[in-house]
């Protein structure tokens, strides 16, 4: 498989790291590292690191791990996965770089390192996501340039942090795709959620299926709340693009005599209305 290309390298992510890249690097014992504490990957694929250490006992290990030096020992900076995998190829030693690196660098660079992996789940990828932009205050443009993706595809993905815990879990651990999750969005907050949740799961639809069915749950509702001809089409369809934008449940309360209203919007955690301040004020 081909390795998709990083967004920026570390002397963007840490400052004065560019002199650190172009020094030699210097063969560590194994057991003279430790794993970075501010890891935040929660899984790791037994079968790709078993074929990056197969690599490994084949050509040797072609990019060195960046370490810090803590007392007696070295904590991983980036590169865990390959210094894992040189562990199961049964490698006393790894080429390494040693620097200074702040504990903040440290959260950063391993959020960033592991969202430029191809199978990072999307639960995972939106939460890191969300880090890099309250906890380091990252736009959402920042962290697309860091990660290699479109603004849009993050954006997208943060907004699956708004679905409930449960379908969150399905989402992670890939019961349901990252569309299937985005697909559900528009019913976060109603009743019907639960339903076409566990119809997904039991019938397994196409996303494009799925995006028809919560149209028809949705489609009821409004016309029940508003009269089928009552309501203004226009403002109806704005009000339907906006909850598919922010990812939660949007109300436009407007008045066609008066030519004002107001846009209601819910949201169902502090989580949630930190990741909509977000949305909103980085447009």
């Amino acid at each position: 498989m081909k390795r998709r290309a990083l967004g920026r390298g570390l002397s963007d992510l840490i400052p004065g790291a560019e002199a650190v890249e172009r020094r030699p690097a210097a063969d560590l014992p194994l057991e003279a590292i430790r794993p970075n504490p501010y890891q935040p990957r929660t899984d790791i694929d037994e079968e790709s690191l078993e074929e990056l250490a197969q690599s490994i006992r084949k050509n040797g290990m072609l990019q060195p791990v960046i370490v810090r030096q803590r007392g007696d020992f070295y904590e991983l900076v980036a590169g865990e996965r390959r210094w894992r995998a040189a562990r199961m190829a049964g490698l006393s030693a790894v080429p390494a770089m040693v620097r200074n690196v702040p504990d903040q660098d440290m959260i950063r660079l391993a959020l960033v390192e592991n969202l430029q992996r191809e199978d990072v789940n999307p639960i995972d990828a939106a939460r890191s996501y969300e880090r890099l932009c309250l906890e380091f205050g990252m736009t959402q443009d920042g962290v697309a340039e860091a990660v290699g993706k479109s603004r849009a595809s993050i954006a997208n993905t943060m907004r699956l942090l708004s679905l409930p815990e449960g379908v969150q879990e399905d989402v992670q651990k890939g019961v349901l795709s990252e569309g299937h999750g985005r697909a559900l969005l528009p019913l976060v907050g109603l009743a019907e959620l639960e339903v076409m949740w566990s119809r997904t799961v039991s019938e397994q639809p196409s996303v494009r299926e799925l995006e028809q069915w919560v149209k028809q749950a949705l489609r009821p509702k409004k016309e029940k709340a508003t009269g089928p001809e009552s309501r203004n089409p226009i403002v109806a369809d704005i009000e339907a693009r906006l909850e598919r934008a922010l990812g939660s449940p949007v109300r436009v309360a407007h008045s066609d005599r008066k030519g004002s209203g107001k846009i209601e919007i819910t949201y169902h955690s502090q989580e949630d209305l930190e990741r909509l301040f977000l949305f909103l004020t980085r447009i």
